[in-house]
């Protein structure tokens, strides 16, 4: 099979479907504007984090990604499949020409062969991309693309189903899976807030729709899906997607696109505010969104916070989740500087989930904003002593030079007293970690100070390590 290396507008993602399809229409919507080849690679493996022990029970839907020859036909995988010819080629990302005008993609490729096309909404990116014109591609090369015929059965089986219900229903795409359940749940904690709609203003959705109007949830958490559906059925036409069974026609991987197209074809959408199946769902089927998720969407914070107190044990949930929302209410509580009751969220939080380090933090910054020291450091100096992860937590991320915590962190370094050790030996390992070596000699005085206390702490490995680096400086 051969290609030109040379001027391609590539679509690369390694992470879900509807990512990895949004990238590639953006890439097909790039060339015909730029008269440039387009082509993708299609990597099967598909990074899913570890699922924690305390969500074993939950029913997941989508957990594999297949190759490329499953999910496209072979003629379109021999006229844009790069997957095999480009393994280790040099590529810039379209984000760097941010702001700027398409022509400025045309030019890099003389000097930068192969550009990789991103996920995200293109008008928002080039100046003299016009959206409405954008998003009506989107419809256009969506049946463009070849898909194979398993993923071509599927989709047609979700519009015959679209048709039997007369194209009169609602969709809520509840995203929940990795962000919520798995091992590595507390990294992701403040992005979850952007993609995962809550719980409770799914209920709230569903309670302020007609009785006889036809709701559909989807979700890769069927557990919550189902105990939704459980509670309103009575009163409410609910469905979950399992209602529809497609088991003995397609398989899981085509049950992904049996969903988006059922999801396109509603009459509204209310979706994550970057949920990527519901973004590309409303895209390719010109169906209305609505963004709901917490801090992006139809409520406002005043708003979310009342939803979440009226709703919160209407429905049986996972642990795991049950810490979500009272996160979610932690979060918006901080939003309008409640920093009392947003504590005793946090730690409502921690409750249904110990081992989520984050919340910790949260809990800290908690702590500090209620003017709390003492209590502060009371509970610093237990977690400095006995929990190495609640450290590996707090600096995630800087290995990209930012942090996911770095507003906590600013609490912690903006409210240190001289009076207390564990604040002031947590502040020192932050200016440790981010190579401020000027900052730490401020501490040095500390640990002169404590001198005659040093009995007290000659068991706490973490303070003799840290104790030699900042008196050698």
């Amino acid at each position: 099979m051969e290609k030109n290396k040379f001027g391609i507008l590539l679509a690369a993602r390694n992470d879900g479907i509807g990512e990895r399809l949004r990238a590639l229409l953006n890439a097909m919507y790039l060339s015909k504007k730029l008269g440039v080849n387009f082509g993708f690679i299609w990597r099967e493996t598909c990074y899913v984090a570890p699922i924690s022990q305390n969500a074993q029970e939950i029913k997941f839907l989508y957990t594999n990604m297949e190759s490329e020859n499953e999910i496209f036909s072979q003629n379109f995988i021999k006229k844009h499949s790069y997957t095999k010819i480009l393994k280790n080629s040099k590529v810039i990302p379209i984000t760097h020409f941010k702001g700027q005008k398409l022509n400025t993609l045309k030019e890099s490729l003389i000097k930068n062969p192969i550009l990789e096309v991103c996920q995200y909404d293109l008008s928002g990116f080039f100046t003299d991309i016009n959206q409405v014109e954008y998003y009506n591609y989107f419809l256009e090369f969506w049946r463009e693309v070849e898909f194979s015929e398993q993923v071509k059965l599927a989709i047609n089986l979700a519009k015959q189903q679209a048709a039997f219900l007369n194209y009169d229903y609602t969709s809520i795409h509840m995203r929940a899976g990795d962000v919520i359940y798995s091992e590595n749940r507390g990294k992701w904690q403040k992005m979850a807030s952007l993609k995962v709609i809550p719980v409770s203003t799914v209920c709230e959705i569903i309670e302020n729709r007609e009785k006889d109007s036809k709701i559909i949830l989807f979700s890769d958490d069927l557990s919550t899906a189902q105990e939704l559906k459980k509670y309103y059925k009575p009163k409410h036409q609910i469905y979950t997607i399992d209602d529809f069974n497609t088991d003995e026609k397609i398989n899981k991987l085509c049950q992904i696109f049996y969903d988006i197209t059922l999801c396109s074809l509603s009459k509204r959408i209310y979706i994550g505010a970057i949920s990527g199946f519901g973004i590309l769902a409303s895209r390719v089927g010109g169906s209305k969104a609505v963004y709901c998720a917490s801090y992006e969407g139809i409520y406002s914070k005043n708003e979310q916070i009342e939803l979440i107190l009226k709703h919160n044990d209407k429905i049986k949930l996972n642990p795991l989740r049950k810490s979500y929302e009272y996160y979610l209410l932690y979060r918006l509580q901080m939003g309008i500087k409640k920093f009392e009751v947003a504590l005793q969220s946090a730690k409502k939080a921690l409750k249904f989930d110990s081992n989520n380090e984050a919340l910790r933090i949260f809990i800290i910054a908690g702590l500090l904003l209620n003017k709390k020291k003492l209590l502060c450091e009371r509970y610093l100096r237990i977690l400095l002593k006995t929990n190495k992860n609640f450290i590996e937590m707090l600096f995630f991320g800087y290995t990209k030079g930012n942090c996911a915590f770095e507003y906590e962190i600013s609490v912690l370094l903006e409210n240190y007293s001289i009076k207390n050790f564990h604040m002031g030996l947590l502040c020192a390992l932050i200016y440790e970690f981010k190579k401020k070596y000027n900052k730490i000699s401020e501490y040095q005085k500390i640990f002169l100070d404590i001198e005659k206390d040093y009995l007290k702490y000659e068991n706490n490995k973490l303070f003799l390590e840290q104790r030699k680096f900042i008196m050698s400086l």
